[in-house]
């Protein structure tokens, strides 16, 4: 059990790590890269003249797991909240957290499948925690080609035992974990070309307009985005960000959120003060819950 897991391995979540750290807490740092690693140099960030992102990454790494924290190059599938822990679902494992900071950078796009847009909320969803239940005894689909689109599957079998994951003409990837779970759906590789109806979706259509009747999609990205992983928490979000109080608090109790996620001025030192803040915020919780071992202990 760590006190805190931070998701997202950018300049926001690594400065969150090092307060938490420093303080000796239990800390898991987990995610795939940052987009600070696209940088060539870096040149306004205050103290340094000029740095290459990685290098800067880099050193950053060096600093938080030199006060005891865990860094795992994971890639995160989901969260949940059970009985006020949280479970961490990983393509590689799963992990329990007393509190949750979100350091996810700016939200991707969405799937680039013609008309996709045009249905959400029409038949096309891309949360099965929110509108599953719409879909029960139904015909519905899963796109998309990587563990994600496995684990939305997994739970649509809740609703309907009629899924099928429709991969865009992509191949499968992934890991030994999720083998024996594609066994229990079809899996259809053909490229979409694009999505049909009228007031709402009614068919998938393939090239030569090969087309077939579906009830509803889920459209899932190969990594959640800020929606995904926010709707299935109950998070609130507006205009594209994570809506927080003071305390770098999100409106569900002991997750917070930092970096891009709440800023729209989308740099480093930004992405650095908003980490420490809500370090600095999770520990206050820690201490006035009196949830960490370390408290228990004085």
């Amino acid at each position: 059990m760590y006190d805190c897991i931070i998701v997202g391995k950018g300049p926001a979540g690594l400065s969150a790590a090092l307060y938490l750290g420093r303080d000796g807490y239990k800390v898991l740092v987990v995610g795939l890269g940052s987009m600070l690693e696209k940088a060539e140099v870096v040149e306004n960030y205050l103290g340094i003249f000029a740095i290459s992102g990685t290098e800067l990454l880099q050193i950053s790494k060096k600093q938080v797991t030199n006060v005891g924290v865990e860094i795992k190059e994971e890639k995160v599938l989901n969260i949940y909240n059970k009985n006020e822990e949280f479970n961490v679902v990983t393509n590689i494992g799963e992990y329990k957290s007393k509190c949750i900071i979100l350091a996810l950078g700016s939200k991707k796009g969405n799937a680039k499948i013609k008309n996709a847009e045009k249905f959400v909320g029409k038949a096309i969803s891309y949360c099965v925690s929110c509108d599953g239940f719409f879909y029960k005894d139904k015909n519905v689909g899963v796109i998309g080609s990587s563990e994600h689109a496995v684990e939305e599957a997994i739970k649509l079998k809740n609703y309907t035992d009629n899924v099928t994951i429709y991969t865009n003409g992509k191949d499968m990837k992934v890991t030994d974990k999720y083998i024996d779970y594609l066994k229990n759906f079809n899996v259809d590789n053909r490229k979409i070309e694009h999505l049909d109806g009228e007031d709402e979706l009614s068919h998938i259509v393939f090239s030569e307009d090969d087309k077939i009747k579906i009830d509803g999609v889920f459209i899932a990205n190969d990594t959640p985005n800020i929606d995904d992983l926010s709707n299935n928490l109950g998070i609130l979000t507006e205009k594209n960000k994570v809506v927080i109080d003071e305390n770098n608090m999100t409106n569900v109790k002991a997750v917070f959120a930092c970096g891009d996620m709440i800023n729209d001025f989308k740099q480093v030192s930004t992405a650095v003060g908003s980490g420490a803040a809500a370090g600095n915020s999770c520990i206050k919780y820690l201490i006035n819950s009196n949830l960490s071992e370390k408290v228990k202990k004085l």
